[in-house]
């Protein structure tokens, strides 16, 4: 056996060959260091089936870097096809090349190849499934959980994890993203990949009212539907920003609002300046690629500022505009996707 193996089980059947390790994940478009995601993780494998020999590693070691000999980096893993097999479909696949109704009983000594996947979250399904829970770390970062999260989504054995997903992620409650990031998007991620309605609804609003621009998956294999909920949410809140703006003013300019001429003059005025100044004058499309809700919120809000400060009457201009933000606000929709699970 290469010294380079990483043993997980001393008499398993079948070694796994990782080869291109670390490849980019999720890139985020405003990261200049990072270069574009290589396309989906496909494996292929091998035609060699082999008797495994040579010496063992001790369990839990740290996999050493194996070059092949034209420079390629592999990580190569000794592990047990009845494991493997059981619970994921996905590697079922992998090791049976397959064929159907093969039992693990009858899986002969042999490598399979895999790629792409990051070293540390693939060691530590390998771990969780072969019930190695004493190398199951309690806390992981985000970035581990949703690399982890591509790999058990690939090779659907999502329910193998148990509890751990759901551990994990309250941890990691005290850094949750408050605003439109990588890191959101990963939290969105990993919340659909281990089914956690709670922690996606609260991220998916989170990507609604923070979201500068139309909500990108990243590479991610995120439900379609899941995506354009957001953007089309994102998209209402906006659009209804706007449009309770046009109503205000159009109910000072019929008279249905403000308590005198003087009073209507100058809320008019403010208002048609402030949005003109602010290109909310425009489609509410055009608007929307442009702000945040969050921002445009606090930017509406400051159109009461100013017409209280020019005020000369009673009337409650701040009340006016809170209504107008209350009213784009309750426009969205907070449920999640009907059967986003199947």
């Amino acid at each position: 056996m290469d010294e380079n193996t990483t043993v997980i089980d001393p008499d398993g059947e079948v070694t796994i060959i990782l080869k291109n390790p670390n490849a980019p994940f999720a890139v985020w478009d405003e990261d200049p260091e990072v270069e574009p995601s290589t396309p989906k993780n496909g494996e292929e494998e091998t035609n060699e089936e082999h008797e495994q020999s040579g010496d063992i590693e001790p369990n839990g070691a740290t996999p050493g870097d194996n070059k092949k000999s034209d420079g390629e980096k592999v990580i190569r893993v000794q592990v047990s096809a009845k494991h493997l097999m059981l619970p994921s479909p996905g590697l079922r696949r992998l090791i049976t090349g397959g064929k159907e109704g093969r039992s693990p009983k009858k899986i002969r000594p042999k490598e399979i190849v895999t790629d792409r996947w990051n070293t540390k979250a693939f060691l530590l399904l390998l771990n969780i499934l072969h019930c190695r829970h004493s190398e199951v770390p309690r806390k992981l970062s985000l970035d581990i959980l949703a690399r982890l999260a591509e790999i058990v989504d690939h090779y659907d054995c999502t329910e193998a994890l148990g509890c751990y997903p759901e551990m994990w992620m309250n941890l990691l409650e005290a850094v949750r993203p408050t605003e439109y990031s990588r890191d959101l998007i990963l939290w969105i991620w990993v919340s659909w990949v281990f089914h956690l309605p709670r922690q996606l609804a609260e991220a998916t609003l989170i990507a609604i009212w923070e979201s500068n621009g139309p909500v990108a998956d990243l590479g991610l294999p995120i439900p379609t539907e899941l995506i354009d909920h957001i953007n089309k949410q994102r998209q209402a809140a906006i659009s209804g920003l706007v449009s309770s703006l046009n109503a205000l003013r159009h109910g000072l300019l019929c008279d249905s609002k403000g308590c005198s001429f003087d009073c209507r003059f100058m809320a008019i005025g403010i208002l048609t300046k402030s949005m003109h100044q602010n290109s909310l004058s425009v489609d509410a499309r055009i608007v929307a690629g442009q702000w945040s809700f969050h921002d445009l919120k606090f930017m509406v809000s400051s159109f009461s500022r100013q017409l209280e400060e020019h005020s000369r009457c009673q009337c409650q201009y701040t009340s006016w505009i809170k209504e107008v933000i209350g009213s784009a606000e309750n426009s969205v929709t907070k449920e999640l996707p009907a059967d986003l699970w199947g």
